[in-house]
């Protein structure tokens, strides 16, 4: 199964957090998670796909639409040519709603084909 590590970035505050998209099924998986919850210190690596995966193990996968804290989010990903969209999430459940096509998949028709600085620059820092 192909996948990619999505970065995720709520308007409110400008935390980025990380996530997975599923490419075989093309959506965005709902669990998000720090760049510190999916390090993995013997790998020396961040690994938010896996620990994605794992933390949407039997969970409901429906965010409220009435809970308090929703967010605008921009989401990034570098698979197919790279791009990000708009989205809503909540930080403190740790969840986002990608916008989905009739078939439930990723709406790749509000796709922005650039890469925002923020994403740049998150990477950067993670390097130091």
């Amino acid at each position: 199964m192909s996948a990619s590590t999505v970065l995720i970035r709520f308007k409110k505050t400008g935390n980025i957090y990380m996530g997975c998209y599923e490419g075989t099924s093309d959506y965005v998986k709902p669990y998000i998670c720090t760049a510190e919850e999916c390090y993995d210190e013997k790998l020396d690596c961040y690994c938010a796909i896996t620990y994605c995966r794992e933390i949407a193990k039997d969970k409901d996968y429906i965010l409220p639409k009435d809970f308090p804290d929703l967010d605008e989010v921009e989401v990034y990903s570098d698979w197919n040519f790279g791009g990000y969209f708009k989205a809503i999430g909540s930080e403190s459940l740790k969840m986002i709603d990608c916008p989905l096509d009739e078939f439930g998949e990723l709406d790749w028709s509000v796709i922005v084909h650039e890469k925002p600085d923020w994403v740049t620059g998150f990477w950067e820092e993670l390097a130091v």
